[in-house]
C-alpha cells in the first residue's frame, strides 16, 4: 500500500520526517514524495504520484513565524494538501503544534497534533503509530470497497429488512451489492420488498 507523504524538504525538519516514515514503512505503508527542492512543490508531480496513491499523509512542521506563538506552515504542505482536498484523497494531517490551521482539520475524523520537543517519547511515538494504523485502516477499507465495485460494476445500498422471529421483529439494515443492470436481482429484490410490506409485525 502506497501513500504519498507531504513534507518539508528542510534540513530542520528532516528528524521529524526520517521518524514519521519510518513509523509508515513499518506498517507496511510504502511513502513517495515531491524530492524536488524548491520553494514550492512541482504540482504536476505532486498530483502524479497522489493518484497512484492510496491516499495522502501530511506532516505540517513549522515554517514561517505569524506572531509571538503561532506559525505558517510550508507552503508546499499547505498546496499538497489543496490538491489532496480537490482531489477527494484519503488526508492524515499529522501538525506540529503552533501550526496555524484556520480550521482546515476540524471535519477530520484522524489528525494528530504533535510537540517536536516530545516527538521520540514513547506516548508521542504511541500516538503516532495510532494514528497512521487507523488512516491506514481506512484506506484497506476503501481499497477493499473499490475492488469489488470494479468486480461488480455494482454500487452498494443499505437496505432495511424486517424478520419475524417468535413472534417479535427484528429491523436489520443491510449493507448488499446490487450490481446494475441486473434485472434478476431487481426483481428478487422487489419481491423482498413486496414480502416485507405483507409481513405480520
Amino acid at each position: 500500500m502506497q501513500v504519498f507523504l507531504s513534507c518539508s524538504l528542510s534540513s530542520e525538519d528532516a528528524d521529524v520526517v526520517e521518524l514519521i516514515r519510518t513509523v509508515c514503512q513499518g506498517l507496511g505503508l510504502q511513502c513517495v514524495t515531491v524530492d524536488t527542492a524548491a520553494a514550492a512543490a512541482p504540482p504536476a508531480e505532486a498530483r502524479q504520484l497522489m493518484r497512484h496513491s492510496d491516499g495522502v499523509i501530511a506532516i505540517a512542521t513549522c515554517r514561517d513565524r505569524l506572531s509571538e506563538t503561532e506559525f505558517a506552515m510550508p507552503a508546499s504542505v499547505r498546496e499538497e494538501m489543496a490538491m489532496a482536498f480537490a482531489m477527494h484523497a484519503p488526508l492524515l494531517p499529522l501538525v506540529e503544534a503552533g501550526v496555524r490551521t484556520d480550521g482546515m482539520f476540524r471535519n477530520f475524523a484522524t489528525s494528530l497534533t504533535f510537540d517536536r520537543r516530545r516527538l521520540t517519547t514513547n506516548e508521542a511515538i504511541g500516538k503516532i503509530i495510532r494514528a497512521i494504523s487507523s488512516f491506514k485502516a481506512i484506506l484497506e477499507s476503501k481499497r477493499q470497497l473499490d475492488q469489488r465495485r470494479q468486480r461488480t460494476g455494482g454500487r452498494f445500498e443499505v437496505i432495511p429488512v424486517v424478520l419475524a422471529i417468535a413472534g417479535n421483529t427484528l429491523d436489520l439494515r443491510l449493507r448488499i451489492e446490487l450490481p446494475e443492470r441486473s434485472p434478476r436481482l431487481m426483481r428478487q429484490w422487489a419481491r423482498l420488498q413486496h414480502h416485507r410490506r405483507h409481513s405480520v409485525r
